[in-house]
């Protein structure tokens, strides 16, 4: 899952990992993000999460991912340009954190490491 407002942002961080053979589930704000997972039997492997978001910020979003038991087991790395990153992903616990802007094969790796390769049955 990728949660990031920006919209072409989100869609060239898509573009890159469904290139790779990653399936992706955008979402355009932390709200939104919650609502799908919580409205789905399907789980992402990995949230790739920006800080700066409308309506449900990240650090909010982290907080009520992790507050649900169903959610609280998928992993979240920070993508964000936010300032002092590495301290908030710690702050945070999160899995691990990019620093926008991203190269894809920066992302790539990171969701390799995270989320494993791609499902390529699919």
């Amino acid at each position: 899952m990728l949660v990031d407002d920006d919209a072409d942002y989100r869609e060239a961080a898509s573009a890159v990992l469904g290139l790779a053979g990653y399936a992706v589930v955008p979402a355009g704000t932390g709200l939104e993000a919650l609502r799908l997972l919580d409205a789905s039997a399907v789980r992402p492997a990995l949230i790739l999460l920006d800080l700066a978001q409308p309506i449900l910020d990240g650090r909010q979003f982290v907080h009520e991912h992790r507050s649900r038991p169903a959610l609280a087991g998928i992993p979240i790395a920070l993508v964000s340009g936010e300032h002092d990153l590495s301290r908030q992903a710690a702050a945070l616990a999160v899995a691990d954190y990019l620093v926008k802007p991203v190269s894809a094969d920066a992302l790539l790796a990171l969701v390799a490491r995270l989320a494993g390769p791609p499902d390529r049955s699919a």
